[in-house]
């Protein structure tokens, strides 16, 4: 049978529990809500970007790839 001491301790565990529990919450409710406002701003910047027509190309992999292939030198630049 358990006496007062363990009755006591185990008491104190599980209010530190129920804090770090607490703690573990608001943080977890702050990331998603960081999260969410991120996704927020990217879409809004998608579609400005769309919006305003001044998306450009980047490279494909196969131009990057003739890249890579072609020794290019300081004094002889090739356009792709």
């Amino acid at each position: 049978m358990r006496g007062p001491p363990q009755v006591a301790e185990l008491k104190e565990r599980l209010a530190k529990r129920d804090e770090t529990v607490a703690e573990l919450t608001a943080f977890k409710s702050l990331a998603v809500s960081r999260l969410a406002a991120q996704h927020d701003e990217i879409q809004r910047l998608r579609e400005e970007l769309t919006a305003a027509g001044n998306i450009r190309r980047l490279q494909t992999d196969d131009a990057a790839a003739r890249l890579r292939q072609a020794p290019v030198h300081p004094w002889n630049f090739r356009k792709i």
